[in-house]
């Protein structure tokens, strides 16, 4: 799957989130493995109510929703979900694995 595919495939999660109150808007969606194209990817999300929030806090309720709006090869494209509650808060997959590396 690319990622248009993927996008369109999860405009109802997005419109899910808001119509619960969660509001959120996916600003990256990375491969899972950077410089290797697989179908699967990092979705990175800008949810501002997730500000102060503890991880489970951020991902149970989008969790949930993901399950409620996408079928199981949907979210079979999704390796995971990184959940930001500011867009400067987002880092690119590419300067995780070199943090983690070093």
């Amino acid at each position: 799957m690319d990622r248009t595919e993927l996008g369109r495939l999860l405009a109802d999660f997005v419109a899910l989130g808001q119509r619960e109150g969660l509001p959120f808007r996916i600003v990256r969606y990375d491969n899972e493995y950077p410089g290797v194209e697989t179908g699967v990817y990092a979705l990175r999300v800008v949810a501002p109510w997730a500000a102060g929030k503890s991880f489970s806090e951020r991902m149970d309720p989008l969790i949930a929703l993901l399950w409620r709006s996408t079928d199981r090869d949907t979210r079979g494209s999704i390796a995971y979900l990184d959940v930001s509650a500011s867009e400067a808060e987002v880092v690119p997959l590419e300067r995780a694995y070199v943090a983690w590396e070093n």
